[in-house]
């Protein structure tokens, strides 16, 4: 990655976080060691809405879900902060169910109006349209295997562990719900804290990648060429492993 790359673009997300952040309790973030890992999700979310903004979608409820998944990734950062877990948690999986709905409204598929089927289905049509449009190749089991154990079925078994928070199967997250003190006197617990913050990392590191993949064609045509080197830099090792090494 060149530095005139991450000079111009790291600066623009730069900013973007610092007044961001005025919005949060800063002080209370430094203190709790926390502040390293708020920008590094801002980013990933900030990576995201760029990548947005040069994609063409021209199909409205697509473009709905996209937005839906976009602004509930932003609140989910702010509940975090809050130490709102299990809402946290239930805003986490609704915006993997809008990201699914919006895949598959993208690819004009039809809505089965449940997370499984429809990463299921949106899956495996985008990688059928990359190995078949992009790569050129007619089939290849192999690599569509390996992009759907790496990301659809990631993704499965990451929605039904926020279902467990969101259903109470995870006894843990109980409280936030039972009792009204521990909900109107929040505080900081730092082993949900860091499995709702892992999860929230996982499933951005995924969509960013899903998301890249679906629209590689126009985002590389739309976007400006040092910031796509960034966005492409910054996206998961997985990525790099499958896609770039075909």
């Amino acid at each position: 990655m060149s530095n005139l790359s991450e000079g111009l673009f790291f600066g623009e997300i730069k900013r973007d976080y610092e007044e961001f952040i005025k919005l949060f309790s800063k002080n209370e973030l430094i203190e709790l060691g926390l502040d390293q890992d708020y920008k590094l999700l801002h980013k990933k979310v900030y990576i995201f809405k760029e990548m947005l903004n040069e994609c063409e979608i021209v199909n409205s409820t697509a473009l709905s879900y996209t937005l839906d998944t976009l602004g509930s990734l932003i609140e989910y950062i702010h509940l975090l902060s809050q130490n709102r877990y299990k809402l946290a948690a239930s805003l986490l999986r609704g915006s993997m169910e809008t990201f699914a709905k919006a895949l598959i409204h993208i690819n004009s598929l039809t809505d089965s109006h449940g997370f499984t089927n429809n990463i299921e289905l949106a899956i495996s049509k985008i990688s059928d349209d990359y190995i078949n449009n992009i790569l050129k190749l007619a089939r290849n089991k192999t690599l569509k295997k390996k992009i759907g154990d790496a990301y659809r079925e990631v993704l499965k078994d990451l929605y039904w562990s926020l279902c467990d928070i969101v259903h109470s199967r995870d006894t843990a997250y109980n409280h936030c719900y039972e009792y009204l003190e521990s909900i109107l006197n929040n505080r900081f617990e730092q082993s949900k804290y860091k499995v709702l913050y892992d999860y929230a990392i996982l499933f951005i590191n995924k969509m960013l990648v899903i998301f890249y993949i679906q629209n590689i064609g126009v985002i590389n045509k739309n976007m400006n060429a040092i910031k796509l080197e960034y966005i492409v830099g910054e996206l998961e090792p997985e990525y790099h492993q499958i896609f770039r090494t075909v």
